[in-house]
């Protein structure tokens, strides 16, 4: 899970251990530059570090280099910034069928053994897709209902998706409508789809 890496919490013990046998991935983002200490504080257990991407573009590289990791060298012509550029113009005209025609070539990109049978798995590439165009997402939204798998905010609209691995769409739907998601964006004034 890449998403508590914008603002991740851990203790200096962190910070000393590099064992070659079993390295920890925080302390080698660390040590590589992609993370840095944003802040620093001291609690009643010790110290306690905040890091963070030093900047957009490490943040980005970083992110880039991961997704990538998912499908080698098709990705890179489905992560072409004009794809990229596709999928958030369809998202932002509200052009449905045009966004998951995008997405869908971002997912064909991915060969076949790579492909892991996780709903967690295509919702983390999801989630990166976004990222990398820089559009406000969340993941595994908390509600008093449930959990909104991800939520795309833009200027105008709020996008919610609940991500069915071997499910249909109609089920998402529905899950999406019975547990009132929608509900805990409805103060902000926006159209929600």
């Amino acid at each position: 899970d890449i998403e508590p890496l914008d603002h991740l919490e851990v203790p200096e013990l962190t910070f000393s251990t590099y064992e070659i046998e079993s390295l920890s991935l925080i302390p080698l983002l660390f040590q590589t530059g992609y993370l840095t200490i944003k802040d620093f504080r001291q609690d009643q257990f010790g110290e306690v570090y905040t890091l963070s991407y030093p900047n957009y573009e490490v943040k980005n590289a970083f992110l880039t280099y991961l997704l990538s990791a998912y499908a080698y060298n098709e990705m890179e012509v489905a992560l072409s910034e004009s794809h990229l550029r596709r999928l958030l113009y369809a998202l932002d005209t509200h052009d449905l069928p045009q966004f998951f025609e995008v997405l869908a070539v971002f997912f064909a990109s991915i060969e076949y053994d790579l492909h892991l049978d996780y709903e967690k798995y295509y919702q983390t590439i999801f989630y990166l897709f976004f990222l990398l165009i820089g559009v406000r997402i969340a993941a595994e939204v908390k509600t008093n209902r449930g959990r909104i798998d991800a939520v795309v905010e833009l200027r105008n609209h709020i996008f919610l998706f609940e991500f069915k691995l071997n499910g249909s769409a109609q089920t998402a739907l529905q899950q999406i409508k019975s547990h009132e998601y929608a509900q805990k964006y409805a103060h902000k004034g926006k159209p929600i789809t």
